[in-house]
């Protein structure tokens, strides 16, 4: 599980690559202070459940791959801000209305997913 992702802001990391690293679970503060962090790439894992709200705090992320997890439930809104999310490959049947209430939001990969709402 991701608890904590502790990133200083000093090195101004811009891209962060957590591709198939067993991630199971990503924790609500996992990315706190992860202020300069425009693309995150946490694909190939084994997420299950997914609350968008971890990576508000992330003011600058751009692109979210979660691509070829095992997500079959998202809980809340992904953030504002984000002009790409990739979903690609898990398991979800459906989607919430309001999931993605973003006017900046250019990109949206939900194919492989068996979607039926």
């Amino acid at each position: 599980m991701l608890k904590r992702c502790r990133i200083p802001a000093d090195l101004g990391v811009l891209t962060l690559a957590m591709r198939d690293r067993g991630i199971t679970a990503i924790y609500s503060n996992a990315f706190r202070g992860a202020h300069n962090l425009r693309d995150l790439d946490l694909s190939h894992n084994q997420i299950n459940e997914l609350s968008p709200s971890v990576f508000h705090t992330s003011e600058l992320l751009r692109h979210l791959d979660l691509s070829h997890n095992n997500i079959s439930v998202i809980e809340g809104t992904f953030p504002r801000h984000l002009r790409t999310v990739v979903l690609r490959g898990n398991r979800i049947a459906r989607l919430s209305s309001g999931v993605f209430c973003s006017g900046h939001l250019r990109n949206l990969f939900l194919d492989d997913n068996g979607m039926r709402e």
